[in-house]
């Protein structure tokens, strides 16, 4: 009797603090869980506090511009994949260039001029990679994937985004890469709409670099010191 007393007392023990654990789940993990999660959809709070650009996750900054602007399709010749480039690019680990450049890619190197080509829309501009790179806090400075030699006429998948470097480039310099994708490209019916569209050379120079400022201007994210 007394061992089938002890049996039910050791059971109700093991009860309660079965019980306990579910309650601890509940109300104290399951609340931090969900805290950081509401932390992380809070977008705007990184360059409402002028975070870094090199602190805030990379998925992070694709939030604020969530998708890829693609060019008129029809009409030939088509906007070229590829660009020369007409200056040296140089990128930075800050928004500052008075040190030694990370990276420099040569003038005269060929890059890929956007991130993937098709049929439907010939030209996709990816927020994120070589002209449309992230506004800095400091006016004249952006960060972004810099240009690459490597062949993305496929397409470029998260993966990929999140593995590359990223770095500080100066608006100017994309500014002169813009322009000579343009000049490479001025005879191709997209480029000639887009041009009309946008007020002329300098309009389609100006949305081309500008694009992410101007997305995250109307969404309310940012005013970038560049834009408009």
């Amino acid at each position: 009797m007394k061992k089938r007393t002890r049996n039910v007392i050791i059971t109700a023990c093991v009860a309660v603090v079965v019980v306990a654990a579910v309650l601890v789940g509940v109300f104290v993990i399951r609340p931090m869980v969900t805290e950081k999660k509401i932390h992380v959809k809070d977008t705007d709070d990184y360059y409402h506090e002028e975070v870094p650009l090199t602190e805030i996750p990379w998925y992070i900054l694709k939030r604020y511009t969530e998708l890829a602007v693609a060019l008129p399709a029809s009409g030939e010749p088509k906007p070229s994949g590829r660009l020369t480039l007409p200056i040296d690019v140089h990128y930075y680990t800050s928004p500052d260039a008075s040190g030694e450049p990370a990276l420099t890619l040569a003038k005269g190197t060929e890059v890929a001029a956007f991130s993937a080509s098709g049929e439907h829309y010939v030209t996709y501009i990816d927020i994120g990679y070589g002209y449309c790179c992230f506004p800095d806090y400091k006016k004249g400075w952006r960060y972004g994937i810099p240009f690459t030699t490597e062949d993305l006429s496929q397409g470029v998948g998260r993966d990929w985004e999140n593995k590359a470097d990223k770095y500080y480039v100066q608006t100017s310099e994309l500014e002169a890469m813009a322009q000579a994708f343009w000049e490479a490209n001025q005879d191709s019916p997209q480029i000639q709409a887009t041009t009309e569209n946008k007020g002329g050379k300098e309009g389609f120079v100006h949305w081309l670099v500008r694009l992410p400022d101007e997305l995250m201007e109307e969404s309310g994210y940012f005013d970038a010191p560049d834009y408009p």
